[in-house]
């Protein structure tokens, strides 16, 4: 998915920016505190925030103010990558973030805390990635589709660290052998549709 400008972000997101009582579009611009317009995806958590992939920081609305993520912050709450390309959440304090380059990072919500996860490959060594998106199947499974690496299943690591539930993610052998994908995604009966530059 290419990068887009604000203007389309804009009128997509006045469905989450207008409620009941019509308080009227909210107008999201790098002069009330959005990190760059060119915008390559954005994403609702349960909890209402509006999280913003941008090429320069990651964004998080949380319905009064805008919060920015970025490789600026001090050690350990700095990101790896400004350009952030796509978000999911993982549970209610847990965000996983994908870079354009240096493959994934959690963030935890209520610390603003963030961890790397090292994306396994089929002979367990450690590799950096562009991350197209993040599609979470029926089963609660959330898959990394990555731009010329294949596809890769998110995991729980052994392990915590600050109290906090590490990850990993390993090569998903059954869906990357489908070609160079673009998009999982399921159906209302429960089936799997991997999307593909030239096949579905």
């Amino acid at each position: 998915m290419k990068p887009f400008r604000i203007s389309t972000l804009l009128s997509i997101l006045s469905i989450f920016c207008v409620n009941s009582v019509a308080q009227g579009v909210i107008s999201f611009t790098s002069d009330n505190g959005l990190s760059n317009t060119c915008i390559r995806s954005f994403y609702e958590d349960s909890r209402h925030n509006v999280w913003i992939c941008t090429t320069n920081g990651l964004n998080r609305y949380d319905g009064a103010k805008i919060n920015v993520y970025s490789q600026d912050a001090p050690e350990n709450y700095a990101m790896k990558s400004n350009y952030a390309t796509d978000v999911v959440e993982i549970d209610l304090q847990t965000i996983l973030i994908g870079l354009d380059a240096d493959g994934m990072q959690i963030l935890n919500v209520k610390t603003n805390r963030l961890y790397s996860v090292p994306l396994l490959n089929p002979n367990g060594d450690t590799i950096q990635a562009h991350i197209s998106t993040f599609s979470r199947t029926h089963d609660g499974n959330i898959y990394a589709i990555t731009a010329g690496y294949g596809i890769y299943k998110l995991e729980k690591s052994n392990g915590v660290k600050d109290g906090v539930q590490q990850y990993h993610a390993n090569y998903y052998q059954a869906f990357s052998q489908h070609g160079n994908m673009r998009q999982i995604l399921n159906d209302s009966k429960r089936r799997i549709w991997l999307l593909s530059h030239n096949i579905v």
